[in-house]
């Protein structure tokens, strides 16, 4: 069984001054939930990234012996341990979840979903509950929003962004015009000159913040207070579909970046710019380092809205 929702006509919003554009298909033809009765679902069971987004996983039966029986009827979200996978591939799912189901069924998530990105979806309204990969007996899955064609087209369903801010909002902020850098700290894909960044930003009333330290709570709320977020593209990047602010978005060249800001600039109507750096090796590597033009991050202070 499938129940189907059709999305109204979407408009396409331009980019500004963008840097490496990109095609869109808003032309989704439906969202869905299927339910399957007596399978074995795992990890690999949902490929987001394609409209065909039921892998053979989830189509063969329990292998013997393996995984728990799940005998209650439930909405399988899975989930993933990368933050910018679980905002654009799993949490947005909640509006066709929503569209579709409305909130008959708890959601289950696999065990390993960290409890704050769980908690995002709580605060969406829905009750969750953690499950093994195993046997279902009868579970609905919900189709993803957005992702890649097998043709590798990027697809978008905006609604899917717009109903999930509008279930958050609740918990934001009025934005006051506070502007802030979200500091990207890990170990590849670093800013080599971040501290010449920082001192840059702060010239032009920009205070450092670590997103990644925070609770569900507080990150929408300091996403929301914001009129200008620049922040380094990484898995961090999706949380700014909860927010109105003019992004800057800092990329290595290599690292395209679809679905970090810029995609929901598009959705949302975000001002938005991109600064690419200089990496730090030649290659195609997309965890390479790099160096960010401080002159041009200089200038894009200037041309923010006051």
């Amino acid at each position: 069984m499938i129940r189907l929702f059709e999305p109204s006509p979407v408009r396409y919003l331009p980019l500004a001054d963008l840097e490496g554009d990109f095609v869109i298909d808003y032309r989704r033809p439906k969202v869905f939930a299927k339910r399957f009765k007596g399978v074995y679902a795992g990890p690999e069971g949902i490929a987001a990234d394609e409209i065909q987004w039921l892998s053979h996983d989830f189509e063969r039966g329990c292998p013997e012996g393996t995984g728990p029986q799940h005998n209650r009827a439930m909405v399988l979200l899975g989930g993933n341990t990368n933050f910018g996978h679980w905002m654009f591939e799993y949490l947005t799912r909640v509006a066709v979840i929503d569209r579709t189901l409305g909130d008959m069924l708890f959601v289950g998530v696999w065990p390993d979903v960290p409890q704050v990105y769980v908690d995002f979806l709580e605060l969406a309204g829905h009750s969750v509950k953690r499950v093994e990969p195993g046997y279902f007996s009868d579970i609905w899955v919900p189709s993803c929003p957005f992702g890649r064609t097998p043709d590798k087209r990027i697809f978008a369903w905006p609604e899917a962004s717009h109903h999930l801010r509008a279930k958050l909002y609740r918990h934001r902020k009025s934005p006051h015009g506070r502007k802030i850098y979200a500091q990207r700290n890990a170990t590849k894909r670093r800013i080599l000159n971040d501290a010449d960044v920082v001192d840059c930003l702060r010239t032009h009333g920009f205070e450092v913040v670590d997103l990644s330290t925070m609770t569900a709570r507080q990150q929408i709320a300091t996403v929301s207070e914001a009129s200008a977020i620049v922040m380094p593209n990484g898995a961090g990047a999706p949380i700014t579909m909860l927010s109105d602010a003019a992004i800057i978005e800092l990329n290595n060249p290599q690292l395209d970046g679809v679905f970090g800001c810029r995609i929901w600039a598009a959705c949302n109507g975000n001002l938005y710019h991109r600064i690419i750096g200089t990496p730090a090796a030649a290659g195609t590597d997309i965890d390479t380092d790099y160096t960010i033009d401080i002159g041009r991050l200089d200038e894009c202070m200037t041309k923010l809205p006051r």
